[in-house]
């Protein structure tokens, strides 16, 4: 890097492993770079300079820890000592610092590789759409089995919905019937409920003219208010207490008792009248 900034050197590819080994240097550390063969100039470069046994590199380490051994600088494993990077240079600062070997790739092989990596994609693709397929179809199995059942239980509710209506079709029948019934009696009826306010009446009418009859007996006169009343009403004690206030030597004295709150007793000349009132 110079000064202003700006680097001397240009990245023309990267490291993908390393490796340590034991060699006739003591300890050396191996690694495999990938060099894109965009540059067709800088490739030939490269591969003159391997067949001529000049291709040396040089490490390029950021130091942070170091200590000395035999007179040595020796920077081992540490924190804060790090390798940022290699530079393919004319004076190596190791001899050894050479390159071991130098493939290249040919485009055939690499069109293979690209070829297979996209049929196993496709595979892959295929395999997962296969699997979504299945599960659909799964999806699909369980659907068309809730539908069948959910047709069932609705051919089940308008079998008993059905039912009802038919037995309430029966019911309205029924009552259409007894109301036709019902209709052909209401003369009955009606003939019936005269005759028994006719008969009430008769029996009223016969009662009050027995009432009657007894007031007259009492020396009652039967027009004026208070007798009347009390004979259409059938107020047997109000037709007693009249009968009590008038006294006549030619009548026999009338004994009668009552009791308001369970009938009404008599007992003298027409005890009998008005027990059977």
């Amino acid at each position: 890097m110079l000064n202003d900034g700006e680097f001397q050197s240009e990245q023309i590819g990267s490291f993908f492993s390393f490796a340590k080994a034991s060699d006739e240097f003591g300890v050396s550390l191996i690694g495999e770079a990938r060099i894109p063969k965009r540059s067709v100039q800088l490739c030939e470069t490269i591969l003159r300079m391997y067949e001529a046994g000049t291709l040396s590199f040089s490490f390029e380490i950021m130091a942070s820890v170091m200590s000395e051994r035999d007179g040595v600088m020796v920077i081992d494993a540490a924190e804060g000592n790090e390798l940022i990077g290699m530079a393919i240079v004319s004076v190596p600062a190791y001899p050894e610092a050479t390159a071991l070997q130098l493939v290249a790739e040919r485009q055939e092989d690499h069109e293979m590789d690209e070829t297979v990596k996209k049929l196993a994609e496709t595979e892959a693709r295929l395999k997962l759409a296969e699997e979504k397929m299945m599960d659909d179809e799964e999806k699909l199995r369980q659907k068309d089995d809730t539908l069948e059942e959910t047709t069932e239980k609705q051919k089940q509710q308008e079998a008993e919905l059905a039912a009802a209506q038919k037995q309430l079709a029966e019911k309205d029948a029924r009552i259409a019937e007894l109301e036709a019934q019902v209709s052909q009696l209401e003369p009955f009826k009606v003939e019936a409920e005269k005759l028994k306010a006719e008969k009430e009446a008769a029996e009223l009418a016969a009662k009050q003219q027995e009432l009657t009859a007894f007031a007259e007996a009492q020396g009652l006169d039967v027009k004026t208010e208070n007798v009347a009343s009390a004979i259409a009403e059938l107020n047997y004690a109000a037709l007693i207490a009249e009968a009590n206030k008038v006294k006549k030597n030619d009548v026999k004295p009338t004994v009668a008792a009552y009791a308001l709150t369970s009938g009404l007793a008599v007992k003298g000349e027409y005890g009998d009248l008005l027990e059977k009132a």
